[in-house]
């Protein structure tokens, strides 16, 4: 492992579970675990991450990986007391090497990052370790959601029969773990009725990505909604299709283009495929996308948490459309800046009503902007992070026989 010469180090690392490689940060939990990753390194903290292989190199963080089999397919852990994913994950393969690491050193703490780590916590637990749990969504409420929108009967019962058990697993997680962030207040408090005497605490995402200047909109700028995202979760393709079904023939009827940018399964994109919607696939820079478009499109029913496209929106300049409860974890002056409705028919329609008043997108933009300019620190949410551990460091340890 590097190590930045003029950054203190801490004497005991932590062990960090997470379910990919953050060092790809293509979705969402790779950008908020990468960013939170990268300001504990920088502050000193040693950490050791284990996780698939299938990633490149962090800058000064130990990575130790376990080759999972490329065909462990999840239907069949259907039996399995294991959601399907985190069964997916708890291979004997990735549980030796846990087990190698747990007695390799001695650990400030594990990290279990994403309820799909779970499978880990009964044996840091066993090794009397804290356990820190890194919370991306309240699985217990978003994961019903995404059953219930499932397009079939059968798939909607398996899904519920999935979502039990990550309500069971993510309990237990929450009620062995000394410390659990959330990523938004909702989940906080959704947390604290399951969490016994855990320490919760707010953490919202930062921002390390580009940061635009200026920018004017002008009469040139296409007539165009862009929709950043990876549609690969079935929740995330959820909520494009219910976009394509209930939005872009209205925008479409006013010349006004929905533009996606990022991976979409090549039988979503041609089953959704119609006049007004393109897709430009996954893109290595999100800047000519971002800056070619007049607003940048969050219209997510389904899945909780916090939106991070949000971020790159605001910060590359472009007004946002969101849903309304989109905008968890926003200041309300980033909120009020925003173009808000309670549907994506009714977002369609305020778009369509809105999207000439260069005026007013503008100073939308600004506005954001200037919120958000001080308010997504990395450096400070991983001051927050590391205050929190101290109060770990001073508890005796609690191994279970």
């Amino acid at each position: 492992m590097s190590q930045d010469s003029e950054t203190p180090t801490i004497a005991k690392p932590l062990l960090w579970l997470a379910v990919t490689h953050p060092g790809l940060r293509h979705a969402g939990n790779q950008v908020y675990s990468g960013g939170l990753l990268d300001a504990l390194a920088q502050r000193g903290q040693a950490i050791t991450l284990l996780t698939q292989d299938d990633g490149p190199a962090v800058s000064r963080i130990t990575v130790e990986t376990a080759a999972l089999p490329a065909f462990r397919p999840r239907a069949a852990g259907i039996g399995s007391r294991w959601p399907a994913s985190v069964w997916q994950l708890a291979h004997p393969k990735m549980r030796r090497r846990l087990h190698r690491l747990l007695d390799r050193q001695s650990w400030r703490a594990v990290v279990i990052d994403q309820a799909a780590c779970g499978w880990a916590a009964p044996i840091v637990a066993a090794h009397g370790l804290p356990i820190v749990y890194i919370a991306h969504n309240h699985e217990a409420s978003v994961r019903p959601q995404v059953a219930s929108g499932a397009a079939s009967a059968f798939k909607r019962a398996v899904l519920r029969h999935d979502a039990g058990k990550y309500a069971r697993l993510e309990r237990e997680v929450v009620q062995s773990a000394s410390l659990i962030t959330a990523i938004t207040a909702q989940d906080a408090a959704a947390f604290a009725q399951d969490s016994g005497s855990a320490r919760i605490i707010e953490l919202s995402p930062g921002y390390s990505g580009p940061r635009v200047a200026a920018r004017t909109l002008s009469a040139g700028t296409p007539r165009r909604v862009v929709l950043v995202g990876r549609f690969e979760w079935i929740a995330k393709q959820q909520n494009l299709v219910r976009w394509a079904a209930e939005a872009v023939a209205h925008l479409a009827g006013e010349n006004i283009e929905t533009q996606v940018v990022g991976t979409v399964p090549d039988a979503l994109r041609q089953r959704l495929e119609q006049p007004g919607l393109t897709f430009a696939g996954r893109v290595p820079d999100l800047t000519p996308y971002l800056a070619n478009a007049r607003l940048g499109l969050v219209a997510e029913d389904v899945g909780g948490g916090f939106k991070l496209k949000t971020l790159d929106y605001i910060f590359h300049r472009l007004p946002v459309a969101a849903l309304a409860d989109n905008l968890a974890g926003q200041p309300l002056d980033v909120t009020a800046a925003c173009l808000t409705a309670e549907t994506p028919a009714a977002l369609a329609n305020a778009i369509a009503q809105g999207i000439d008043n260069l005026e007013r997108l503008n100073q939308m933009q600004q506005n954001a902007f200037d919120a958000a300019a001080a308010a997504f620190d990395w450096s400070e949410r991983a001051e927050r992070f590391m205050r929190a551990l101290e109060s770990l460091d001073r508890q005796p340890p609690t191994r279970q026989e």
